[in-house]
């Protein structure tokens, strides 16, 4: 598959699951809130709905929102095929455990020599650490993909 594929792969699977949880959190928020009039009497059930359900939905619906105008800013480079390119040295990567306790290595630190910034991108490829690649990847989500692996030192 290549790098173009698994981006496009990686954007709309984030994009359906963001909208999903979006709609869930949307409609659960409304049901409680909506749901919070019959209540007549007001045990523990009923404050969780009438506080926290609401309040949690909205909490999530504002951090999946602020996503989603990541991934549609970045849906112009997914149409066009416009992806930014960069040479980098991977020299760390972001703390990603699994449920089991297990490190994944999908958020490597990327070092620029041109610009000596550090950049974080979402790959789901292979890479070494203190190894050279050339990366495709989106501005705004930095969902990227390797296109060339192991470039020689200069």
């Amino acid at each position: 598959m290549s790098p173009i594929d698994r981006i496009k792969k990686e954007y709309y699977a984030t994009l359906v699951i963001d909208l999903f949880v979006l709609i869930v959190s949307f409609m659960a928020m409304v049901w409680s809130l909506i749901d919070d009039f019959e209540v007549p009497n007001y045990d523990i059930e009923a404050m969780i709905r009438v506080f926290f359900l609401p309040f949690t939905c909205f909490f999530v619906i504002v951090v999946f929102t602020n996503f989603l105008v990541k991934l549609l800013k970045d849906f112009k480079q997914i149409r066009s095929n416009n992806y930014k390119q960069l040479v980098g040295r991977v020299v760390g990567f972001a703390k990603n455990q699994t449920e089991t306790g297990d490190q994944i290595n999908n958020f490597p630190k990327i070092y620029i020599r041109e610009t000596k910034k550090t950049i974080e991108l979402h790959v789901n490829d292979h890479v070494n650490l203190n190894q050279e690649y050339t990366f495709l990847y989106l501005e705004h989500t930095r969902i990227g993909a390797v296109k060339c692996g192991e470039i020689d030192d200069k």
